[in-house]
């Protein structure tokens, strides 16, 4: 496959940047260069492929852009356009209409509608903090004890003073040799010892409070500002207007999640409903996002599934003005 964003001079632009200025350009030499990321990088090669090349031309510099965040937003565009592509809808990427540029807008045949894209990604503070979690169970498993250690309860670290001061403190319980199931509380973090083995060389830690990275309410404050921005817009359209939230791979938001924020808190949750599409004005609370926003037309939620291929769910708002033909097709996957 002939790379059309990751090419050889780019990736060599990356390193020669990298080796200058690391932080800002840490997230590409990092997507490059790691393994792991082979995968990520062949996926979003793929989506680029099969897209339009206007759209692709017009993206392309935001897709090698340094700021994580212009990054992140551009590359979950491509996402969208490589799904509607694949669909056969014909798109205009970032039509003018008076000043508001939408990401997509779709005309075919007898029927319109406008998707804009939101990315859910980890606030600064929140990248902070898991920086330095990360950081912190680090030096945790290079504690040199055959134990195995859970945390019970787990608080936002400071700064990595805190980290060394609660290593500090663990390492000198553990070479008390506390019991099974004993436990110590160091600075709003509780461990408990669960086993010995005489076969490890360093403390095994078991996360059983992993942190959400993404509240709700960012998410839902997201969706909202899209469609305030647009209401005037499509009522003056009357097409339907369509949100697609994107969760970060580091994120935790899922499909549960997305119907708290459409249905509200009170809504009698069922995913075989939100699946087939089947909810109805009677699933509604006042606080959900579908109740309130009525040029809400739908949500596409797009998630990656246990094979880690990109999908996408369309939840139709039954409460919306300007509603979406019931023909439309959105299931697809990459």
């Amino acid at each position: 496959m002939n790379k059309l964003i990751f090419t050889k001079d780019f990736i060599d632009k990356i390193n020669e940047n990298y080796s200058k200025s690391p932080e800002k350009w840490a997230y590409f030499w990092n997507l490059i260069n790691h393994v792991e990321n082979k995968r990520l990088v062949n996926m979003y090669e793929y989506w680029a492929s099969n897209v339009p090349k206007p759209f692709l031309k017009k993206i392309l510099p935001r897709l090698r852009e340094p700021d994580s965040q212009n990054y992140k937003s551009a590359r979950d565009e491509l996402r969208i356009g490589f799904h509607l592509s694949q669909l056969g809808y014909p798109f205009e990427y970032e039509k003018d209409f008076s000043g508001l540029n939408p990401d997509f807008y779709i005309k075919q045949n007898s029927y319109e509608f406008i998707v804009e894209v939101v990315t859910c990604d980890i606030s600064e503070d929140k990248m902070g903090e898991e920086k330095l979690s990360r950081d912190l169970i680090k030096r945790i498993n290079k504690l040199s004890f055959n134990a195995g250690i859970s945390t019970l309860k787990r608080t936002k670290l400071e700064n990595q003073s805190q980290s060394k001061r609660i290593v500090f403190e663990l390492k000198r319980w553990l070479k008390s040799h506390p019991e099974i199931k004993d436990k110590i509380d160091i600075e709003g973090f509780t461990f408990r010892l669960i086993q010995y083995n005489p076969k490890w060389q360093n403390v095994q830690l078991i996360l059983t409070h992993p942190v959400e990275w993404v509240e709700l309410n960012k998410v839902k404050d997201k969706i909202d500002e899209k469609v305030s921005k647009y209401s005037e817009l499509i009522e003056n359209l009357q097409i339907p207007f369509i949100v697609a939230p994107l969760p970060d791979f580091n994120t935790s938001v899922d499909l549960e999640d997305i119907s708290i924020i459409l249905l509200g808190r009170n809504n009698n949750w069922s995913k075989s409903k939100i699946i087939n599409g089947n909810i109805g004005v009677a699933d509604l609370s006042n606080d959900g996002l579908f109740m309130k926003r009525k040029f809400l037309s739908a949500i596409l939620w797009c998630y990656y599934d246990f094979k880690n291929v990109s999908r996408m769910i369309l939840i139709n708002n039954p409460s919306a003005t300007f509603k979406l033909p019931i023909d439309l097709n959105f299931k697809t996957n990459s």
